[in-house]
């Protein structure tokens, strides 16, 4: 076993069966964090709480394959927990209220630890690299102090969710991206009334069901994807929705009824299928600002500048088989045109 001290300390090659918990007493003062590196057991239990680490800020474990089960005590005063490749299945949280951050990375966990609920001062989870299929997002509902909720790049396929509106939670952030996601039902996140960013790129999404309906709603990302076609009108009005992006997905035209959200300022359709955009829908638009069309199939743009949003600054047309010459004289004057 190494041992290195400053405000951080660092444990190597660790086995608490074999070589016991005593030293952990014996921390310098101010030690604030303690990395753990290659845990030389399977367990890692309560009894780790039970010494000096119940005073440090940040506990993190890493580079550990053959731990496999961990304890966190409700007696633990840490408020950030990280584990990252490790071989945790299981994490059990005893009632804690000092841990406000969890972090698990590279990790074989197929499920999402329920008693996570059991964490009232929660505000960020981070679950990344794992097996994890499925979510319900109605468990998260009891965490109101939970800020963003982070699943990426592991291997979800469903998500579950109630959309009973009676009930409503703070979480500002929900980020599924780089998952396996083939549909989605929107109707899941509508008790989530002050989310302000809903990230779903990377995934392998069809189609959209259900109502959209966050109204704190200011920006969805759905690029990379494989959508064909997106209805907006039977999305609830989100006034605050200021950007969405579709970029790289299989859309043969502007998603139907964007008009209907006020403060849309950038649309990214950008690597799709596009061959006409109905411009008088757009110029509904009072703060439509910037709009990239790159990659598609538009042969043609209005000839009138004043068939464009009023405030439009940008629009990004290379990569479509237009020709320079049907661009409006005067255009670039007001608008940042670019095709080429």
């Amino acid at each position: 076993m190494q041992i290195r001290y400053v405000t951080r300390c660092t444990i190597e090659e660790w086995n608490p069966s074999e070589e016991g918990y005593f030293f952990l007493n014996h921390m310098p003062n101010g030690t604030q964090v303690i990395q753990i590196v290659n845990l030389q057991n399977v367990l890692l239990d309560a009894k780790l709480c039970s010494t000096g680490v119940q005073f440090v800020n940040s506990l993190s474990v890493d580079s550990s394959p053959k731990l496999g089960i961990v304890i966190i005590p409700a007696t633990c005063t840490i408020e950030t927990l990280i584990m990252y490749k490790t071989g945790v299945r299981n994490i059990h949280f005893e009632k804690n209220r000092a841990i406000k951050s969890v972090t698990i990375r590279n990790s074989p966990i197929t499920n999402i630890p329920a008693t996570l609920l059991t964490l009232p001062a929660i505000q960020h989870i981070l679950l990344e690299y794992t097996k994890i299929a499925s979510i319900d997002l109605s468990w998260f509902y009891p965490l109101r102090g939970l800020a963003t909720l982070k699943l990426v790049k592991s291997n979800l396929q469903v998500v579950h969710g109630e959309g009973s509106t009676n009930v409503t939670t703070g979480l500002n952030v929900i980020n599924l991206s780089y998952n396996s996601l083939r549909t989605l039902n929107l109707n899941g996140f509508a008790p989530f009334a002050e989310l302000t960013q809903l990230v779903l790129t990377h995934n392998k999404l069809e189609s959209l069901t259900g109502t959209l309906n966050i109204p704190a709603l200011t920006g969805l990302m759905l690029n990379h994807n494989r959508l064909k076609q997106l209805d907006a009108c039977q999305w609830n009005d989100t006034q605050r929705l200021e950007g969405i992006t579709l970029a790289h997905n299989y859309l043969r035209q502007v998603p139907a009824c964007l008009e209907r959200f006020a403060s849309l300022a950038h649309i990214d359709l950008n690597h799709n299928r596009i061959g006409y955009v109905r411009w008088e829908d757009l110029q509904q638009l009072p703060k439509l600002a910037s709009i990239d069309l790159s990659f598609n199939r538009i042969t043609a743009i209005p000839p009138d500048q004043a068939q464009y949003p009023s405030l439009l600054k940008q629009l990004v047309l290379y990569g479509n088989p237009i020709e320079v010459v049907t661009i409006p004289d005067g255009l670039n004057d007001t608008i940042h045109v670019t095709v080429v």
